[in-house]
C-alpha cells in the first residue's frame, strides 16, 4: 500500500509540469482559433490566462486563498467589447479552472506527502534502535545528516517500554514513536513552517550560542553502548529513562550538588566514560540524562506513577571552558619577571606551544575576589596588543589577575595554573 501511495505521492508532485504543458497546447489552440489578426495577441492571452489565475492569499489561522484575478476580470472587463473576445474570455476562465486544479492537487499531494506512517520493525531491544534508524531512514528517504530535537526513552532490562525521538529534514518535521506493545514505529509527518526556524538559528550559530550538536545516528550509537551506571541506589527500580534535548546543552556543580554525577564519554569506539571532577564544571556538549526511576510512595488505586531516584549528565563531546581566553589569538607575549625576560609566541611559528598553553585553562572555574590582594607577580601572559588583556600569575597561589583596559580584577581559580603555564611556556 505505501509502494502505491508513493507512486500517488510522486504523480502529484509533480503534476504541476504536466499542467504547464497543457496549458501551453491549450493557448496555442486558442490562438488558432482567433476571430482575426491582432497585435501581440499571443502576449494577450497570457495576460488573461495570469490574470484569471492571479490570487490574494490570507494566511492567519486558516488559509485562504482568493481569486482577485478573475473577479477583477469578470466585474470590470468580461463584458467589455474587444477583439477576439470569445478567445480571451476562454483565457481567462483557463486561467480559473487550472487555480482549481492547482489547489485540488497541492491538497491531494500534501496529504500524501506528509501523510503518518508505520515501519513494521519487531525489535524491542535498546542495543537495536540504531538498526531500527536505519531501516526507517531508508524507508522515509532521509537525509544523512540529521540533526534530533530531542530523544526520549523508558526501558528496563535492555527492554524498550517507550522510545520517542523528532527531527526536521528538508521541509518535514518528523516525531517518531514506539510503545513495547506496538509491532513497529509511529511515524508523524508534518509540513515545516517558519515557527521552527529558531531551531535552524540554533544549529547554524551554535559556535555562537555555545551549543553543540549531535548528529541523530551518533546520538542513537552512543544510546546503545553506553553501560549507563545503575549502581548507585538499592531502592526498587521501575525503569531506566533517557533524555536528550537540543537546547539543553550544559551542566554543571549544581547537578553535583543535589547528588548526580556528572561523566563524559573518553573513547567512541568502546563508549566508555570518566567521571567529571568539579573543577572541570561547568562543562557543556550533547548531554544524555540518565534518570532511575521508582514508583512514588504515595501511590493509590486512583493515582499511579513514578519519581526519579536520580539524574546522571553524560556528556557527548565536551566544549573546553575557557570564559576569559578569546581564540581568536594571533599571538602571545609572556613576560617573565623572575629574570625580566620577554617572549612573542606568534600563532604562525609557535602554533603548538600557544595551543598547549591554552589547554592548560581547560575547564578553568573563576571566582571573582572583592578584596585586592597585594601579591607579587612572576608570570605575565599579553593577549595580542590590541586586546590590551593580560593574565598576572603567581607562584604558589591560586590566584589569578586579570587586566584589561575597564578591567583589573583578582580571579580564584580551581587549578594548578601557575605550574600548567610554566611548563608550556619554556
Amino acid at each position: 500500500m505505501d509502494y502505491i501511495l508513493d507512486i500517488a505521492t510522486t504523480i502529484f508532485e509533480y503534476s504541476s509540469w504536466v499542467i504547464i504543458l497543457d496549458v501551453i497546447f491549450i493557448l496555442i489552440k486558442f490562438y488558432k482559433e482567433r476571430e482575426e489578426n491582432e497585435d501581440y495577441l499571443v502576449l494577450k492571452l497570457i495576460g488573461f490566462y495570469l490574470l484569471g489565475c492571479f490570487t490574494f492569499n490570507i494566511d492567519i489561522y486558516i488559509k485562504f486563498i482568493i481569486p482577485v484575478g478573475y473577479g477583477i476580470y469578470a466585474l470590470w472587463m468580461k463584458d467589455k467589447d474587444r477583439k477576439n473576445k470569445v478567445i480571451k474570455h476562454k483565457s481567462a476562465n483557463l486561467g480559473i479552472i487550472v487555480l482549481g486544479i492547482g489547489i485540488v492537487c497541492g491538497f491531494i499531494y500534501n496529504g500524501l506527502e506528509y501523510r503518518d506512517r508505520f515501519v513494521r520493525i519487531e525489535n524491542n531491544s535498546v542495543k537495536g534502535i540504531e538498526d531500527d534508524y536505519k531501516l526507517i531512514e531508508e524507508n522515509l528517504k532521509l537525509n544523512d545528516y540529521i540533526i534530533p530535537k530531542d530523544f526520549r526513552l523508558s526501558y528496563y532490562d535492555d527492554n524498550i517500554e517507550n522510545i520517542s525521538y523528532s527531527f526536521i529534514s528538508d521541509d518535514k518535521y518528523y516525531n517518531i514513536s514506539k510503545n513495547k506493545e506496538d509491532e513497529g514505529y509511529n511515524i508523524m509527518i508534518n509540513k515545516y513552517s517558519d515557527k521552527v526556524d529558531s531551531y535552524w538559528n540554533a544549529f547554524y550559530n551554535y559556535n555562537e550560542i555555545g551549543t553543540n550538536t549531535i548528529e541523530i545516528k551518533e546520538l542513537l550509537k552512543a544510546i546503545s553502548n553506553i553501560k549507563f551506571d545503575t549502581s548507585k541506589t538499592d531502592k526498587e527500580i521501575v525503569s531506566y529513562y533517557l533524555t536528550y534535548d537540543e537546547n539543553n546543552y550544559s551542566t554543571g556543580s549544581e547537578q553535583v550538588d543535589n547528588g548526580d554525577t556528572i561523566y563524559y564519554i573518553e573513547d567512541y569506539e568502546k563508549y566508555t566514560y570518566k567521571k567529571a571532577q568539579r573543577r572541570e564544571l561547568p562543562m557543556s556538549g550533547g548531554i544524555i540524562w540518565f534518570s532511575l526511576m521508582k514508583e512514588m510512595s504515595n501511590n493509590t488505586e486512583d493515582t499511579y506513577g513514578t519519581e526519579s531516584v536520580y539524574t546522571d549528565a553524560y556528556v557527548l563531546y565536551p566544549r573546553k571552558n575557557q570564559e576569559l581566553i578569546d581564540d581568536n589569538i594571533s599571538y602571545l607575549k609572556v613576560k617573565d619577571l623572575r629574570d625580566n625576560k620577554e617572549e612573542i609566541l606568534s600563532i604562525e611559528d609557535d602554533y603548538e606551544k600557544i595551543c598547549s598553553l591554552l589547554d592548560s585553562f581547560e575547564f578553568i572555574s573563576w571566582e571573582e575576589q572583592n578584596d585586592d590582594f597585594n601579591l607579587q607577580g612572576d608570570i605575565i601572559l599579553t593577549i595580542n596588543d590590541d586586546t590590551d588583556i593580560s593574565l598576572e600569575f603567581y607562584n604558589n597561589q591560586e590566584y589569578v589577575r586579570y587586566t584589561s583596559s575597564d578591567e583589573n580584577v583578582i580571579y580564584k581559580i580551581n587549578k594548578d595554573i601557575y605550574n600548567e603555564v610554566i611548563k608550556n611556556i619554556h
